[in-house]
């Protein structure tokens, strides 16, 4: 206990400063009192001969610093929220020479599954354990059984050679470690049943984990681990039924006969999935998929995944079987680059937005979008396959850019084969088939008759179809979006399932002069053209009064501050000769939340933006194993990553910059042809205020208040 005496004269009138330290004195004492408790630092082997009398020894807030050594125990926490680690565990050396080693004998860490944050685990080696419940580290759940998950934090460890599953029954933060080689198999144990005089009999029965090598049972928050060569007998090579976020992680080299991450229901993102053996797949029955990269795995690379969730802005390619099978919600993904696959988007429901391009060899390729419905919005260019762009299609068939498809059988557009799905009504509309070739014929064969698409000698009759040039972009540099002159824009049918682009911009934008389609405005194809101010800035415009003020009296009045409220509401405007301010509403009454949902943007994606995973940052730990070990990252084309990033961040390859009308005055942060809560508040402003003007500070180039 620290104490302090204050001693001086009776007789002398106390100092100011005397006066001040009696006045704060009892807080000074209070705080020092609390400084006095002091954690113990206890050192194994100096201390304790043993790192479970060290643990058993110590009290909440302690810290264990275990030498460099082989220790063979089989530790137990007991709910103490202590901090044990080695000496350094960011050095690879330090932590590969600290082992705990189970030795068979059972889990080699058992957490009681109520430790807090407060407790941590780091940079050891965790090996050698057996148990059905997580031979490494056990986080004091059983699989089906009631109890809580431990939030202890392992950090930079090396969980190496478990059997039943390097970490089960965890719900903490398990970051930054190596997990290697553990397994999850089942082993068969008899027992002797002794019936007397020499009678008796064998029983013998399986137990076990038969998934979940790497993680079983994994929740809280999964971050940049290396997760390799793992095995699951059943599924789940390196993961199985986890929940919360899995994200950053290098899931490479793990073999299971199932899916090698599976049963996920939390949120997969921003992983490197590669190079994994399953006869199913990479991922299965998973929740959210989000922004991944899923390449080189034997089996399918996502299947049965998305149904509650979503298969979002995943990069997919050269997986052997299906890229992805089987799953619903497949929205904006890149399946970009394989050189052989039997089939790229198979069985899915609600297929949205994708880019499916430069797929196949001329030897080698199977269903490019087969067996699908919904197929909405996506760019499906220059792959070679054995069957149609589009087979045995289902439901609505909208807004699709279909390309320079080569195949080996049927025709390189659409096929769908309608005999086979007599209970479903499928539509064709929107679409553009264009320069794909194949045996039979090149755009259709066996299909329903499309309307309001842009069809290559097209012969169909429909009278609503065009057969004109849609004179795209830069088709050669894989940019499909429409020239002003194309004939698709404005020539299209309202579908309101297709109400945004490929790139999440509304459609309905009013782009040609004179009217075309059913007069909704929707452009044929995946991609809507929406024209945009040459040389002005966000912001800028001609230095007159404001769009909103339609009498130029510098005052903003209610009729005039109501039209603003209009293009809110409608959350999009147009350029549009001939009304009272050169604008129209646009045609989706949505609301913000709606198109951001839409296009795919969460609060948490549009704070932290597009991630690559090839350059997530690793830990000390990570990287000096990877190069220890010479473990590679795929290596994928640049120009395949840039096409993937545009797709996800809904950045068009290049810009279509022609002469129109300006942004409205209000639309300035930014300038997206919609008006945002914050501009309209704006107009607002200007409108309590009485009166604006011209002025240089003003974040849109006005101000409130007369000049």
């Amino acid at each position: 206990m620290w104490k302090i005496v204050c001693r001086g004269s009776r007789q002398s009138r106390p100092s100011r400063r005397n006066r001040i330290t009696r006045l704060f004195l009892p807080s000074l004492l209070a705080v020092l009192q609390v400084s006095s408790v002091v954690a113990a630092v206890i050192n194994v082997p100096a201390d304790h001969a043993t790192i479970q009398a060290a643990i058993d020894a110590v009290e909440d807030g302690d810290e264990i610093v275990v030498q460099p050594g082989r220790y063979v125990e089989n530790i137990r926490f007991h709910g103490k929220n202590i901090t044990l680690r080695s000496v350094d565990p960011e050095d690879l050396a330090v932590v590969e020479a600290t082992i705990i080693d189970g030795n068979q004998a059972g889990t080699v860490v058992t957490f009681a599954g109520t430790e807090t944050e407060a407790c941590l685990l780091t940079g050891l080696t965790i090996a050698n354990g057996w148990s059905e419940y997580g031979g490494g580290i056990n986080g004091g759940r059983r699989f089906g059984a009631p109890g809580t998950s431990t939030r202890a934090e392992i950090v930079s460890n090396i969980i190496r050679d478990n059997t039943g599953s390097g970490v089960h029954g965890y719900a903490g933060r398990l970051t930054d470690n190596v997990i290697v080689r553990n397994d999850s198999e089942e082993w068969e144990e008899c027992i002797w049943h002794d019936l007397g005089g020499g009678d008796g009999y064998w029983e013998c029965y399986w137990v076990g984990g038969d998934d979940g090598g790497g993680c079983r049972l994994c929740g809280g928050l999964i971050e940049r681990n290396l997760i390799i060569d793992n095995y699951a007998f059943v599924e789940g090579g390196a993961l199985s039924y986890s929940t919360g976020t899995t994200r950053y992680n290098l899931i490479l080299l793990n073999t299971s006969w199932g899916d090698i991450v599976s049963r996920h229901s939390g949120v997969l993102e921003s992983n490197i999935i590669a190079d994994n053996a399953s006869d199913d797949g990479a991922l299965g029955g998973c929740g959210s998929v989000v922004n991944n990269i899923v390449v080189r795995n034997r089996g399918n690379g996502i299947s049965f995944s998305g149904q509650s969730g979503r298969i979002q802005g995943n990069f997919i390619a050269n997986n052997r079987i299906y890229q992805i099978y089987g799953s619903g919600n497949v929205y904006g993904n890149a399946l970009v680059g394989s050189a052989s696959f039997t089939g790229l988007i198979v069985r899915c429901d609600g297929v949205y937005n994708n880019v499916v391009a430069f797929n196949g060899t001329p030897t080698s390729g199977g269903r490019v979008l087969s067996s699908s419905s919904d197929v909405i919005g996506n760019m499906i260019a220059y792959n070679q396959s054995y069957d149609s762009a589009i087979l045995h299609g289902r439901g609505l068939i909208a807004n699709n850019t279909i390309i320079g498809n080569r195949v080996r059988y049927q025709s390189g557009g659409i096929s769908e084969t309608p005999e086979l799905f007599t209970s479903h009504i499928v539509i064709i509309i929107n679409n553009i088939l264009w320069n794909n070739r194949g045996p039979i014929e090149d755009q259709l064969y066996d299909s329903d008759i499309p309307t309001y698409s842009c069809i290559e000698n097209d012969v169909s009759g429909e009278p609503t179809n065009i057969s004109l040039d849609p004179k795209f972009v830069d088709p050669e540099n894989g940019d499909f979006s429409l020239r002003p002159d194309s004939p698709c824009i404005d020539a299209g049918a309202y579908v309101p399932e297709a109400a945004f682009d490929i790139l999440g911009r509304p459609r309905g934008f009013d782009g040609s002069p004179e009217p075309r389609g059913d007069g909704s405005d929707f452009d044929i194809g995946a991609f809507e053209f929406i024209m945009n101010i040459v040389g002005e800035g966000e912001g800028e415009g001609e230095a007159g009064p404001h769009s909103a003020d339609l009498d130029a009296d510098w005052r903003i009045s209610m009729h005039e501050l109501l039209r603003v409220v209009q293009f809110y509401n409608t959350h999009g405007y147009h350029c549009a000769e001939g009304t009272e301010d050169g604008y129209r509403p646009g045609r989706e009454a949505e609301s913000p939340q709606r198109h951001k949902e839409h296009r795919g943007i969460t609060e948490d994606t549009e704070q932290r933006g597009w991630v690559n995973p090839l350059e997530v940052t690793r830990s000390p730990l990570v990287e000096a194993y990877m190069k220890k070990h010479g473990i590679k990252l795929p290596e994928i084309p640049e120009q395949h990553i840039k096409l993937w990033r545009a797709w996800v961040t809904k950045q068009s390859t290049t810009q279509t910059k022609v002469q129109a009308c300006a942004p409205h005055s209000s639309d300035y942060a930014p300038q997206d042809w919609h008006i945002s809560i914050t501009e309209l508040l704006r107009i607002i402003q200007f409108f309590n205020a009485g009166a604006y003007h011209r002025c240089d500070h003003g974040e849109d180039g006005f101000c409130p208040g007369a000049p």
